[in-house]
């Protein structure tokens, strides 16, 4: 994509700003108990801002069961889908490829040996799978846990879309990205350290478009990448939109936007629950052996077109057509979202079909709103996606 007019940068960076100035916290807080369902919308989901809640969960049996040793005995012989990286990286971006892990079948208590030391095998061990793997897996599990945590439903109108189970080793590293996903992540033993970015701190995350590809171990326990070939054969070359960029180590030469962007570090204890919102930016590391869970759940409305949305701007196109209106397309400038809509209502955007110019809301007043949202605050919130219509949930 060619290169952004300053004009255009310099109100990307002001909305970043201003997102921070006008709502946004400087550390993630905490909250000594669970909010009602009312108190989680109002000061939580609305907003689109993390917290961590302590004594959320303490009625769980996990909390005192789930050990290596209760997992041996409920689950020793269980078969269960790992992933095995061969340096703990698993859907990260490695030598220009988008490397995903070998999703390896074991029992329990061959993944537990390995946690705790009593193998050497190479590589790093990681149970990640997103797919509701602990309903899904691990049903002898869901006794000792809430799947349905009351407060989260009521205040989204609705269940889970998936539990989810992790355990692995402190090598294993979640890639920063985002999900489209409301989440809490319930830490049961041990510990997670989350890197988080808002929403508004997008124009400042490098993107890239990489190909597929997944580990493989040799015979001999080297790792090798195999890139995903299949849907070549079809005529049809797929990449995968990632971030390559690793904020424990950030390449600022390379990546010199990643400067305006200002991470929060966060550290999730055993019995602490983090409410992570959709679209944040995440990068998650754990201590050895650490397990947690969370429960997922898709927004209630999202919006699914890839278009950048400011407060007080149109997007336009410096061309009109004939009619002396802006011509509208999509796809420009994909992968900017906005935090929240409850607290800038009435704002509007319009797709372009080239280099746009950013106009103040008041310049043009006869312009034509092409796809233009008005009144945002009748809907809850707002989420981009990939398809082409406003769909209840």
């Amino acid at each position: 994509m060619a290169e952004k007019p300053e004009g255009l940068n310099k109100c990307l960076r002001d909305f970043s700003e201003e997102a921070r100035e006008l709502y946004l916290n400087q550390s993630v807080p905490y909250l000594e108990l669970p909010p009602s369902p009312l108190e989680f919308y109002r000061d939580w989901i609305g907003p689109n801002k993390p917290c961590i809640i302590r004594n959320a969960f303490n009625h769980w049996p996990a909390l005192s069961r789930w050990s290596p040793d209760y997992f041996r005995e409920k689950l020793g012989s269980k078969v269960i889908s790992v992933a095995v990286t061969p340096d703990g990286y698993a859907d990260a971006v490695s030598d220009g490829r988008f490397v995903m892990p070998e999703e390896r079948s074991m029992t329990f208590s061959s993944l537990l040996d390995v946690i705790e030391g009593k193998v050497e095998q190479p590589g790093v061990y990681y149970v990640q799978k997103q797919c509701s793997n602990l309903t899904e897996e691990l049903p002898e599990l869901t006794p000792d846990i809430e799947e349905d945590i009351p407060w989260m439903s009521q205040a989204l109108g609705r269940s889970p879309d998936a539990v989810n189970f992790w355990m692995g080793e402190a090598s294993a590293v979640t890639s920063l990205h985002k999900d489209h996903y409301e989440n809490l992540y319930c830490v049961i033993s041990g510990e997670k350290t989350f890197i988080l970015l808002p929403p508004s701190d997008r124009p400042f995350i490098p993107y890239g478009l990489y190909p597929p590809a997944v580990y493989r171990q040799a015979a001999d326990g080297r790792f090798e990448v195999d890139e995903q070939t299949d849907a070549e054969k079809v005529g049809v070359f797929v990449v995968v939109p990632w971030i390559p960029l690793d904020p424990l180590d950030p390449d600022l030469e390379r990546y010199g936007s990643y400067r305006g962007a200002r991470p929060l570090l966060c550290r999730v204890a055993a019995g602490e629950m983090l409410y992570l919102p959709s679209l944040w930016f995440h990068h998650v590391r754990q201590s050895q052996g650490c397990i947690a869970g969370a429960a997922s759940l898709l927004p209630r409305y999202y919006l699914t077109t890839t278009s950048l949305i400011l407060h007080h701007y149109y997007l336009t196109n410096n061309a009109t057509t004939t009619s002396g209106r802006a011509r509208a397309a999509s796809l420009v400038l994909p992968h900017y979202y906005l935090a929240t809509t409850s607290l800038l209502p009435h704002y509007y955007y319009i797709t372009t079909t080239s280099l746009i110019m950013l106009l103040p809301r008041q310049a043009e007043p006869g312009l034509h709103r092409w796809c233009c949202l008005t009144t945002t605050s009748l809907l809850p919130r707002y989420y981009l996606t990939t398809t082409t219509s406003l769909l209840p949930h």
